[in-house]
């Protein structure tokens, strides 16, 4: 880059502009072979620029690398550059195995960019908002934590091990946010599925998680857009294990999509893209194990006794003389979760002032609903935000969730934390160790509203004696799930 073409024209006219502080901090990461800073200025087209600065020159290196080729400008250990430069302007790091650590300043935010990489490519931070330097991939992705979950994120294990999910998928994410204390959602939004995701949103995703160094990434679900990001992390740090963990179950692989998923992340296990595959139903693991793929069972808890954002609302019991009764279904399956035989189920118990809450029970099921002749205190057709379903499920005498086909569901778990006992249906194996719990809160066959009528009626008598068993075994359960999360980073699987 030479004095004449110091004067970029582009520049040199009337732009609005921002102060840009660069510094190499003469530190690396433990994966890194040096500390070296470079980067260039880039416009909106993606073209060069050279910022009006005669301190630039004696900056100027040529780099020959692939994914990496050009001028950039080089900072020593301890260096730094404060100018100021358009404010459509990117500023483009180039990351290498040589690469240290960064700290980046425009106007008044700050942000510290590890610079590593296995191979030479480049990563771009915007700086068309003023002042806003939020790196791409946080645009589309964002990390939450939960120190209340299995792995605290305050714990050793659980700072090493960073899990993602996709937070349209609410079962899904409210198993991923009480297993792990550091996830990433992924897309940001609630109204965005995983689809909608673009190849640069799952590359700085990527970015953004391996830049935190960990010793394990969970991928919780199983979206095609998550293969990409599981790959996508294990091209950029190869050292840390990646597993699946899968939500899904033996019914759900009659379906066409669920089977193919899974069929690809086993061919990703193959490819060395991942390194196992964990399971939240029971016995799935075994059969992985059977076709040769690392496995291993992860039961899903709830780690808090009383969840946060609804504690200031708990009514424990429901002080209304009047019984509560909740149907509570997610509408994800036209098959598996259908409310008829509870809905008939309400219509035959033998206390009738009892008052009926739903959602998720679709149309279909209100017109049965109309037809049994039911009333009901609150009902919704579609599904409800969390907050609103933790809400009335607090306040419910009992829960019913008795389906055809389940993995490991949480609402139950929910139901338990708030103080509220539930119903289930027989392919969920949640309370399978206790023989009182299984005899009189499992329904046997989930079609007949007789049996779901008389287990709703029991536990509502037997309030105090279900919890009770129910807080006994899920403590163990609770105590079994935190031992194997706390050694994914160094687990030996078969």
């Amino acid at each position: 880059m030479s004095n004449k073409a110091m004067i970029d024209p582009y520049f040199t006219s009337p732009k609005i502009t921002c102060r840009l502080l660069v510094r190499s901090l003469g530190e690396r990461s433990s994966s890194s072979k040096g500390d070296e800073v470079q980067f260039r200025f880039e416009d909106e087209s993606g073209r060069s620029r050279v910022a009006f600065d005669p301190r630039l020159e004696a900056l100027t290196t040529v780099v020959d690398g692939q994914g990496g080729n050009g001028e950039f400008y080089k900072l020593q250990s301890g260096e730094e550059l404060d100018l100021h430069i358009p404010q459509d302007w990117s500023i483009v790091f180039l990351l290498h195995p040589w690469s240290g650590i960064a700290h980046l300043e425009i106007q008044s935010k700050s942000i510290t960019v590890n610079l590593f990489s296995p191979t030479y490519r480049t990563r771009n931070f915007m700086v068309r908002d003023v002042g806003d330097i939020e790196p791409r991939n946080l645009s589309s992705g964002r990390f939450i934590q939960n120190p209340t979950a299995v792995l605290s994120p305050h714990h050793p294990s659980g700072r090493d091990v960073i899990a993602t999910c996709c937070p349209k998928w609410r079962g899904v994410t409210s198993s991923t946010m009480q297993l792990f204390g550091n996830v990433f959602m992924l897309p940001a939004r609630i109204d965005r599925s995983p689809q909608d995701l673009t190849p640069h949103e799952i590359q700085y995703a990527a970015e953004a998680i391996a830049d935190r160094e960990p010793h394990c990434v969970v991928i919780s679900g199983g979206d095609e857009a998550f293969a990409a990001l599981a790959s996508a992390i294990k091209l950029l740090r190869p050292v840390t294990k990646i597993y699946l963990l899968w939500h899904s179950n033996f019914l759900q692989l009659g379906e066409s999509y669920d089977l193919r998923l899974l069929a690809s992340w086993i061919h990703n296990y193959r490819r060395g893209f991942i390194d196992g595959i964990g399971v939240v139903k029971s016995g799935l693991d075994k059969f992985l194990l059977s076709i040769d793929v690392p496995s291993f069972f992860v039961e899903n808890v709830n780690s808090s006794p009383i969840i946060e954002e609804i504690s200031t609302i708990r009514q424990d019991p429901p002080r209304s003389p009047r019984a509560r009764v909740g149907i509570w279904l997610s509408g994800s399956s036209s098959y598996r979760k259908r409310p008829h035989a509870m809905l008939a189920a309400m219509s035959l118990l033998e206390k009738k002032d009892v008052g009926l809450f739903c959602s998720g029970i679709t149309q279909e099921g209100l017109d049965v609903a109309n037809a049994l002749g039911l009333e009901f205190e609150f009902v919704s057709t579609g599904e409800i935000n969390h907050t609103r379903l933790m809400t009335h499920l607090s306040r419910m005498s009992v829960n019913l969730y008795v389906t055809l086909s389940e993995c490991s569901p949480m609402l139950p778990l929910e139901s338990w934390s708030l103080g509220v006992p539930f119903i289930l249906g027989p392919s969920c194996k949640l309370v399978a160790e206790d023989r009182y719990l299984q005899e009189h809160i499992v329904v046997s066959d989930p079609a007949d509203p007789a049996e779901i009528a008389g287990k709703t009626s029991f536990v509502m008598e037997n309030r105090e004696e279900v919890l009770g068993r129910l807080n006994l075994i899920f403590a163990e359960k609770l105590r079994a799930t935190r031992d194997v999360l706390s050694s994914l980073d160094r687990l030996h699987v078969p």
